[in-house]
């Protein structure tokens, strides 16, 4: 067939010189190589050993690519700076139970308690009055009393000196009445004599007899009045004591309410831990006022285990949940090395924290900049999963972990796998961005 090909060519009339004839010319020659195949018994090599073994693997890799963006998962963290500090655990604030003022704290930040403990004294202000009452009461009626005693005092000496001046006038009286009567009694003698020798008349002897019972009366009035001297003197001073007794009395009385008050505004105001633990944040100003419920000291209950506290951005904190798992990075040991601890979120602030909540919570401004930042954070604590085989006492997600302890006060970053989504799940809201189709 090959030869007869080729006698065709052969016998084939030369090419013409005008267009048409090279139009028919090479019509003709497209004809007789469409009707003359070349090299048909040739082998073709369309792909080769290595190629088939490279579109094998592609095509694995696909279907595995394929596979784990269905079937696999990837989780979304949401990371927070914080501290590890066994202070850390149930938060409780003294506060002060009634209005008053804040006379004195016992405790300060970092020191630690017992339930039961004397934390803070407040004046109650009902109690307040109730003792200045009482001291005003004493007051007046000690003031009174040494009034009273000046007065009686005064009044005592003038009276002294009255009453002696009356004594000495009534002695001097019953001293002249007594020679009077002895006198008028040797009258009286010396006229019954004579009356019995018949010189003198019963008129005389009467006359001398009147006289000397005069004189006697006069002596009896001059004792009695001085009797009733000694009386008022004694009358005096029974008003004297009456008085001042009764003030002493009164004083005793306003003493002993004085000291009742005191006592009741002593224990009234004394505020006591309600459980154990650690001082982390003083409130109270002394002699500040403070009402029903202000806050005095806060007391966290101290914990044997070492744990966390976190703060995270707020956008994405909202998202953290209690129980969730969380790797925390401390900052004395390399993560790349070691791994990081295991551990579960404890529990999570329930709105973003205020700069002042957070400086309370870790008790240094500072620290809380540094931490926390500038936007309200979202707090969240965290339980450390304990391991007794690792020289930290922790479970690290890289073997054994660092051969010394974490400790107290270390600075630490937590990751928060808030979810775990299919990678094709995560990929389609990027592809649609990409693609316009969502803005």
């Amino acid at each position: 067939m090959s030869e007869a090909n080729a006698g065709g060519a052969a016998a084939s009339p030369p090419p013409a010189s005008d267009g048409r004839a090279g139009q028919v010319d090479f019509r003709q020659d497209a004809l007789r190589k469409l009707n003359s195949p070349e090299q048909v018994d040739r082998l073709m090599h369309v792909v080769g050993p290595a190629g088939t073994i490279l579109l094998a693997a592609i095509t694995f890799v696909l279907a595995v690519a394929l596979y784990w963006s269905i079937a696999g998962r990837v989780a979304t963290y949401v990371e927070g700076n914080g501290i590890l500090d066994p202070a850390f655990g149930q938060q409780h604030n003294v506060v002060a139970l009634s209005q008053g003022i804040l006379r004195e704290v016992l405790v300060r930040p970092g020191e630690k308690v017992s339930k039961g403990q004397l934390l803070a004294r407040v004046e109650v202000l009902d109690d307040i009055e109730m003792r200045d009452n009482a001291e005003r009461t004493l007051r007046a009626l000690q003031q009174e009393r040494s009034t009273q005693a000046a007065f009686w005092q005064t009044f005592i000496a003038a009276q002294t000196r009255d009453f002696d001046a009356q004594r000495a006038t009534l002695e001097d009286q019953i001293k002249w009445t007594d020679q009077q009567i002895a006198a008028r009694q040797e009258i009286l003698t010396n006229t019954l004599s004579l009356e019995a020798k018949g010189l003198a008349t019963s008129n005389q002897v009467e006359s001398a007899r009147d006289a000397v019972i005069s004189a006697t009366a006069s002596q009896d009035g001059a004792r009695n009045q001085l009797q009733q001297l000694q009386a008022k003197v004694l009358d005096v001073q029974n008003q004297r004591q009456t008085a001042l007794s009764s003030l002493d009395d009164r004083i005793l009385q306003a003493q002993e309410q004085l000291a009742t008050a005191a006592a009741k505004l002593s224990e009234q105001g004394q505020i006591f831990a309600q459980m154990d633990g650690v001082v982390v944040e003083r409130e109270g100003q002394i002699d500040a006022a403070v009402q029903p419920g202000t806050p005095i000291l806060a007391i966290q209950r101290e914990q044997p285990d070492l744990r966390g506290v976190f703060f995270a951005d707020p956008r994405q904190g909202k998202h953290v949940q209690v129980g969730m798992a969380v790797n925390v990075a401390p900052s004395t040991a390399s993560a790349s090395r070691y791994g990081t601890i295991k551990g579960t979120v404890a529990w999570v602030s329930p709105a973003p924290l205020s700069a002042q909540a957070v400086t309370e919570q870790l008790g240094n401004a500072t620290l809380a900049q540094t931490l926390a930042g500038n936007t309200p954070p979202i707090a969240f604590g965290v339980t450390l999963e304990k391991d007794t085989a690792t020289p930290s006492g922790l479970a690290w997600t890289s073997g054994h972990g660092p051969d010394e302890k974490v400790s107290t006060g270390t600075l630490a970053q937590a990751k928060v796998a808030i979810r775990e989504d299919a990678p094709i799940v995560l990929a389609i809201p990027a592809f649609r961005r990409l693609t316009g189709i969502e803005p």
